[in-house]
């Protein structure tokens, strides 16, 4: 079994609407794919999105081929998007899932967007990861992130954050930002992540959402079991 880690950029002229509005978005700054149903008649998606959902929404009406858009905030810069797609404008979608959807290969969920690409993770043999590089879409670039044989899952809450969020957390552990009585400030992160001390506590904000609301989906699940 080996695992694939790759970053794809799609062309920006061939991208549908609702691409760029989840992944290179003022009001979204990152979003998951969580679930997904491309039956014939309608393809529908669910997505957890970080960003504003009034803005987002506004948005949204002039995109075409969109027969149907939820949005459902959970809170401060977060919500949930269930959309409806009309088949006849997935052609990239399409391209893409039929790519990742071969026999013995699995797509760790979430898929994320953000900074106009899609990072997307991968389980299978190497002969199958392969040919899911290499018959991606022409116009979709791909970059290999990662290949080797270890992986985490999204029940592992750090899975979800981007890796400047990752690394915000790693330097504010080291440097005593959580520590009890706390031993460091943003200033502290920030000389260390090189940035604006306001940036190190956005990426610190955002992080420890994701981290919040990941573990208390797995709190969730597990109860669900009991």
């Amino acid at each position: 079994m080996r695992y694939l880690r790759m970053r794809t950029t799609p062309d920006s002229e061939a991208a549908p609407a609702v691409f760029q509005l989840l992944a290179a978005s003022d009001s979204a700054d990152e979003a998951r794919l969580l679930e997904w149903n491309l039956a014939a008649e309608c393809a529908t998606v669910l997505f957890s999105v970080d960003g504003d959902p009034e803005a987002f929404e506004k948005t949204v009406p002039d995109l075409p081929l969109l027969q149907a858009v939820e949005v459902a905030p959970t809170g401060e810069d977060h919500f949930y998007l269930l959309l409806s797609v009309d088949p006849s404008g997935r052609e990239m979608a399409e391209g893409v899932f039929e790519t990742v959807s071969k026999a013995g290969l699995v797509v760790l969920k979430p898929v994320l967007y953000r900074d106009g690409r899609v990072h997307i993770r991968l389980v299978g043999d190497a002969t199958t990861l392969q040919r899911a590089v290499d018959e991606h879409p022409e116009d979709i670039a791909v970059e290999i992130q990662a290949v080797g044989e270890s992986f985490t899952t999204p029940e592992v809450p750090a899975a979800l954050l981007s890796d400047r969020q990752r690394e915000a957390v790693e330097v504010a552990l080291d440097v005593g930002y959580y520590d009890d009585p706390r031993g460091a400030t943003h200033a502290d992160v920030a000389e260390r992540l090189s940035c604006a001390p306001s940036t190190a506590g956005d990426h610190l904000k955002k992080a420890e959402a994701k981290l919040v609301r990941a573990g208390m989906d797995v709190y969730t699940q597990v109860a669900s079991r009991d």
